[in-house]
């Protein structure tokens, strides 16, 4: 198994939204995007902030579609922190998968 999403898993939309995000921050280094799945129904953008910002800043969530969401954090380290050790975890009843993203 992978240790990232491809860039044809992420829709459209969101590509778009990512996209725009990355223009305004050229020159930061990759690796500050990660996807979040199997996410529990019930989550809010405020529960996946305050688990994040245990590992660093969360610059940026995208609209959450069924289970997942892509997060932007701005440190690349601490994007890896929270991969590592969120990766599997149990959260709100669900097992979540935490990978790096990559747009393309």
């Amino acid at each position: 198994m992978s240790n990232y999403v491809h860039p044809s898993e992420i829709p459209d939309d969101i590509r778009r939204q990512l996209e725009d995000k990355r223009r305004e921050k050229l020159g930061q280094e990759e690796g500050n995007l990660i996807y979040i799945g199997n996410l529990p129904l019930q989550v809010t953008e405020d529960d996946i902030k305050e688990v994040f910002a245990d590992y660093g800043y969360v610059e940026f969530i995208s609209k959450k579609i069924g289970r997942y969401v892509y997060v932007y954090m701005t440190n690349p380290n601490e994007a890896q922190k929270a991969v590592s050790s969120l990766n599997e975890a149990e959260w709100m009843g669900c097992t979540l998968i935490v990978r790096k993203a990559i747009l393309q």
